[in-house]
């Protein structure tokens, strides 16, 4: 599947059922639950809002993000501004890598998710700009900050509260 999000391209899959934990192990059919993987972003917007994107198309359901793809946004060099859902289950290597104008990536969403270290791989935002920040619900903060921060370096002291 692919979508037009304010003029660009986004490539993205639906997936219709979820696993607890291992979104590759164990599906089973979710009521309650839509769930997608973004492979590719091949547009030129300074901003994107995937959170409204997945939210309209799911309705009443609870939006997860399972994956994003290794190199989905690598090297883009206009994406200033992304806005994700907080629910992403794997954010694979190099998904960000060497997106120079990236600033603010705000994960927003359902105050109760919790971010595993497993969640993210090391090098998922090698080279980004060093000022960049990543705007989380503030009551997670410290769950962002001690898991995604300590296993990949690029996160490091990046997350604020929002």
């Amino acid at each position: 599947n692919f979508s037009s999000v304010q003029g660009e391209t986004i490539y993205y899959s639906k997936l219709n059922a979820h696993a607890a934990g291992d979104p590759y192990a164990g599906i089973s059919f979710s009521d309650t639950e839509k769930n997608y993987v973004i492979h590719a972003y091949t547009g030129t917007a300074p901003e994107l809002d995937l959170t409204t994107l997945f939210a309209t198309d799911a309705g009443s359901k609870t939006v997860t993000v399972d994956r994003i793809c290794p190199y989905a946004f690598n090297a883009n060099e206009t994406l200033a501004t992304l806005r994700l859902p907080n629910r992403i289950l794997l954010i694979d290597s190099y998904a960000f890598m060497l997106c120079d104008a990236l600033k603010s990536i705000y994960l927003s969403g359902d105050d109760t998710f919790t971010p595993l270290s497993s969640h993210i791989q090391q090098y998922s935002f090698s080279g980004v700009p060093s000022d960049m920040k990543v705007y989380v619900p503030t009551s997670q903060l410290t769950k962002y900050n001690d898991r995604w921060g300590v296993k990949c370096a690029s996160l490091k002291n990046k997350f604020e509260g929002q």
